[in-house]
């Protein structure tokens, strides 16, 4: 057989050719989706697709051979396919393009290359169609581009100053907070990068650089800079490396609060008492003193404003049972220590207030010296409260489905992880039941996409309610949802499993008015019988549940074994 130099074929040696076999072998494993399309009149038929791409529009090759584009994408987003495999039979070259599609509910992402394919007298035959599924580096992209707007956000935000410099301490950003607090522009910085600090501070602030370079967190240092004008401001800083995305260093951010208050409360709190009184009533802080007994001889205004009650009188141990449960050994332990000691201290711990809520509090402890274990003790508390929120806000953003509730793919990998480790330990094993709702397009088709919301949020309640404590359940996008059971190794007690799954999630819904009666098929593989790593396990149940599909609904198949070749 002869071979064209545009034929992708060629590429294959003419022993490997013959073989139908291998060449079949090869393309039903690769993940991207290949199909070749006979060309006839400008029309387009399909002659071959491969596994990938049968799962993706869940039709066989079977009912798909020498029918038209159109019969598997519909007439509109045909007619723009086929204008492209028409430039690439007129010009007998081959063509590359980008689409995104909705497909089970979420946006697919992918690149198509378009090959010619050739017969012996040069004529355009067949196109050779390979789509390679980009989703997950566009959303990493999208992403990346949340992210900096979100940083963009939070610099300019931020009521703290922030100071970027590279690893050589060349400033490269400041914020308007940095500005403010300095009275310098970062312009006015650019032919001397440290004019806020002092002399005498210099090799202080280059041991920090170097610290925070060679990729330490220094946490809360406190130390003396200088503003435009020539006063001297009282700071708090907070170092830390920035990764790039080959989490190499490749600079450090510094987050300056100015304590200059708090450090004039505690210099007056030690040469006044009766000033120290007055600052102290005003302060929005929790401001706590306590004698060398540890009874507690001054007590803010402020905690009544926060807490709803005043502890004034107490003793240390009285002021630790209004402390978390989960957080009171860790602050009794600190308080001595640092009474000990006469160390400062820092730590977040959450009260109790009057309400029975409780709200987070980071703590500043600041000895005053008077003989070992006879110290006077100030105890200085600000609610971050909104903060402790925010943060796991995000984490419950990056790890849970917003919609039903559920963990998300991430998580629920990571779950998996963790049971595979466990079960290696114990010689253990798992099961992984791949679900995949019949039929809930039509939800969306009849009733609308806010019916259809609601359905999928009754789907995550009743998944949570039908499976054990020790187990877990994820939504992995659009109407797929998975399961994993732990100490399950049989395709029986799978299948009884499965059996009440389909049972509990075949009760009809009744949501606005509407009476929604749905199934799910299900494929079934076992940890660690049929795989040993979380791609191959959830790949082997995703074709089961492809297998069970194809054979009707609310049908249960289970992973097949590896075939020795």
């Amino acid at each position: 057989m002869s071979k064209n130099r545009t034929d992708p074929l060629s590429l294959f040696p003419d022993d490997l050719l013959s073989n139908e076999e291998m060449l079949g072998l090869v393309l039903e494993q690769v993940s991207d989706l290949v199909f070749i399309m006979r060309v006839k009149d400008e029309t387009f038929f399909y002659t071959y697709m491969n596994g990938a791409a049968e799962r993706y529009h869940n039709v066989t090759r079977e009912e798909m051979e020498g029918k038209s584009i159109r019969k598997l994408v519909g007439r509109i987003a045909a007619a723009d396919i086929e204008e492209k495999y028409r430039h690439v039979v007129h010009y007998k070259e081959a063509y590359t393009y980008e689409d995104v599609v909705l497909h089970k509910g979420d946006y697919f992402y992918g690149e198509t290359v378009l090959t010619p394919l050739f017969d012996e007298a040069g004529t355009v035959t067949h196109v050779l169609a390979i789509t390679k599924d980009e989703t997950e580096v566009v959303v990493k992209e999208e992403d990346l581009l949340d992210v900096s707007a979100t940083y963009r956000s939070l610099l300019r935000n931020t009521p703290d100053a922030v100071l970027i410099t590279s690893t050589d301490g060349e400033i490269i950003e400041v914020n308007g907070a940095f500005e403010e607090l300095y009275g310098y522009t970062v312009e006015e910085l650019s032919s001397d990068n440290y004019k806020f600090v002092p002399e005498g501070r210099k090799a202080e602030t280059l041991h920090l650089l170097k610290e925070a370079a060679a990729g330490n967190t220094i946490s809360g240092f406190e130390t003396v800079r200088c503003h435009k004008e020539g006063r001297e401001i009282d700071v708090s800083i907070t170092m830390a490396p920035v990764l790039n995305r080959r989490e190499e260093i490749s600079a450090v951010s510094f987050m300056v609060r100015d304590i200059s208050e708090r450090v004039e409360a505690a210099k007056r709190i030690h040469q006044s008492e009766e000033k120290f009184q007055v600052i102290a009533d005003h302060s929005h802080d929790l401001i706590t003193v306590f004698n060398e007994k540890a009874r507690v001889i001054y007590s803010s205004p402020s905690h009544m404003e926060w807490l709803g009650y005043n502890v004034e009188g107490w003793t240390a141990e009285e002021v630790t049972s209004y402390i978390h449960p989960d957080d009171r050994d860790m602050a009794l332990r600190t308080f001595l220590r640092s009474r000990q000691f006469e160390d400062s201290f820092q730590f977040r711990i959450r009260l109790l207030m009057q309400s029975g809520l409780w709200r987070w509090f980071e703590c500043r402890g600041y000895p005053v010296p008077s003989g070992k274990f006879k110290a006077h003790f100030v105890l200085i508390s600000r609610d971050v409260t909104s903060e402790v929120d925010y943060v796991e806000k995000l984490k419950e953003y990056a790890y849970y489905d917003h919609l039903t509730e559920l963990p998300n793919r991430r998580l629920f990998e990571d779950s998996i992880v963790q049971a595979m480790d466990h079960a290696d330990s114990v010689d253990g094993s798992f099961a992984i039941l791949y679900m995949d709702g019949d039929g809930f397009k039509e939800v969306n088709d009849l009733y609308g996409h806010e019916v259809g919301d609601k359905f999928l949020k009754q789907i995550g309640v009743r998944l949570k309610r039908v499976i054990r404590d020790r187990d877990s359940v994820g939504r992995l996008g659009g109407d797929e949802f998975a399961v994993m059971v732990k100490n399950l190794s049989t395709e029986e007690a799978a299948m009884n499993v499965a059996a009440r799954i389909q049972k509990h999630m075949g009760v009809p819904y009744d949501i606005e008015g509407h009476r929604i009666i749905s199934s799910f098929s299900i494929g079934v593989s076992f940890y660690p019988s049929q795989a040993r790593t979380v791609s191959e396990l959830l790949r082997k149940a995703d074709e089961a549940l492809y297998r069970s599909k194809q054979q009707g609904i609310g049908l249960v198949a289970f992973a097949e074994p590896e075939e020795s070749f």
